[in-house]
Order: C-alpha cells, then structure tokens, then sequence
C-alpha cells in the first residue's frame, strides 16, 4: 500500500503524524512523506525563510523516524509552490493508494473547515483521501479505536467497505455501519422528520427503505466481519440530508474516522463530491476517509 503523508509544518504535524501513528496499516506500507514549502511574503512570515525551512526538515525528518521506529518504510520529499497542486501533482508521479492531509482549523478570517489545500486534494485525487483531525482529548486509554463505516449500497461503498477490511486493525477496534437511506419526498412533506405525525406518507415505501438499509447493513457488515467482531448497526432513514445522519451518528457514537464512498446510489446525480461525502469530509469532527474505486 502506498500511502502519500501531506504534512503542513506550520502547525500540527506531531498531531496528525500522532493520529496516523494509531491506524492500522499494513506491513508491507510504504509512507512518501511530503513537504510543500509555499511562497510567503516576507512581511506575513512569522519566521525568516531560513528558520521555515529548518523546521520543516525536523518535521519531515521526526515523521520519518516514528514511522520508520514502527517498521514502515518511508521516503522523504520537498518541493516548492502552491500546496495543493503540489501535491495532487505528486500523486499524478508516484501514484499512491491514499494520501492523507491534515484539516486546518477554522480562521476567524476565512470559513476554513477543512483549508484550502485539503478540500482540493479531497476533490481533485484520483486515489483514497483521508482528511486527520486530531482528538480533542487523548481516549485511548479509555476505549478501542472506533470506526464509522457509512454505506448506501452502492458499489463506491461497498469499495469503501473493502477498504476498512483490508487495513489490520487491532483487538478490540470497534465499528459502527451507517446504513442511510434518503426518501425522496413532494416538495410539501419535505419539512417532515420520519418521527413526526404524518410521515411517511406511505407505509409501504418506508417499511421498503427499511428493509433494503438493513441489506445493504447486512452486506458491510459481512465484509467488515472479516477484521472485527465488534460491529453494530445504525439504519437511519431520512428525508433528505444523508450528510447529516452520518455525522450526526459520528458524533453520538463518538467516532475516530469515518469511512465513505466517493459516489452513492445516484452516482453522478446526487453522492458526487461537492454533496455527502465532500460535506461529511468538510464538516466532521474526526478524521475522515474518502475512498475512491482504483
């Protein structure tokens, strides 16, 4: 597996080299750990060029080490220019299965969710993204590692389903399947929750959308079966926002990374990122991966 790690050294590099450090990854990984030194001018520089670049070597180079201290093989690269072509143009080069990039915090200047560099890398990759957001408390000592694996059925989930399985997670990782179904309503029962009075407007296509949330459940979980034997199930159906079933269940369950699929059940009609998956990468509160059919 060939794994781009995009670091942004200005801020949180040992938080999210920390983050992937408790992911499972396979023996045989191989880590090309990226730097992309950015054009600044001299007068926003908080540190002379020189000081900027001597940190991100440490950076880099510490990156290097923990990965390598855990029997990963690692490359380190350096470049210059614009963050996000850099990368996505490095990725054209080498060709990874996943590139992972860390989310910026949110500036009082700007609506950052996620930053300008990694909401195009989510958008514009050919390969798997995952977007790190550290914790905001250290919980591994009180619980297992918990996994959001979020599917429609679709063949891009099931990818995504497939994706979980194939990583070796430790003894005791828990996961949690998502399975979402969106009703399609009249414009004039949109307004309407399924626990309110009145909805659905029909037995028979919510017993229907039940029962087909609880195949495609049985089908992730027959996959991810094979890596855990702690899964359970959560069949939401809604309105409309799948989006926001998923994160709302992220949130409650209190995940650490939520799995999705690039596209949905309507392909290029409604799941295309720029809709669920690009808005769950964007608005989570924990790290999340964006896996994309090869």
């Amino acid at each position: 597996m060939k794994i781009l790690l995009a670091l942004d050294c200005s801020h949180g590099s040992e938080e999210l080299v920390a983050e992937v450090l408790e992911q499972a990854w396979p023996k045989e990984a191989h880590f090309d750990v990226l730097h992309v030194m950015e054009p600044v001018h001299a007068w926003a520089q908080a540190l002379p060029a020189d000081a900027l670049n001597a940190k991100a070597h440490q950076a880099v180079t510490d990156a290097v080490f923990s990965l390598s201290a855990r029997g990963w093989a690692c490359e380190r690269y350096f470049r210059e220019g614009d963050a996000k072509k850099e990368i996505l143009n490095f990725a054209e080069e080498y060709h990874p299965d996943l590139i992972i990039v860390g989310a910026r915090r949110r500036s009082n200047a700007s609506r950052f969710l996620m930053g300008s560099v990694s909401a195009a890398v989510v958008r514009h990759a050919k390969c798997s993204v995952q977007i790190v957001r550290a914790r905001a408390h250290d919980f591994r000592a009180e619980r297992s590692y918990r996994i959001l694996a979020a599917t429609d059925g679709s063949a891009h989930a099931l990818k995504a389903m497939e994706a979980v399985a194939a990583r070796p997670w430790r003894p005791g990782t828990e996961i949690r399947v998502v399975s979402v179904i969106e009703l399609i309503l009249p414009p004039t029962l949109t307004m309407l929750e399924p626990g309110d009075f009145g909805f659905p407007p029909d037995s028979g296509d919510f017993n229907e959308a039940k029962r087909e949330a609880h195949g495609n459940a049985t089908r992730a979980t027959q996959i991810l079966s094979r890596v855990c034997s702690h899964i359970s199930e959560a069949m939401p159906v809604v309105s409309s926002g799948a989006k926001n079933a998923i994160l709302e269940e992220a949130e409650r369950w209190d995940a650490d990374c939520i799995f999705v699929g690039s596209h949905g059940h309507r392909g290029m009609d409604r799941f295309l990122l720029g809709s669920v998956s690009e808005a769950v990468a964007t608005h989570a509160k924990c790290s999340v991966e964006v896996v994309r059919q090869g």
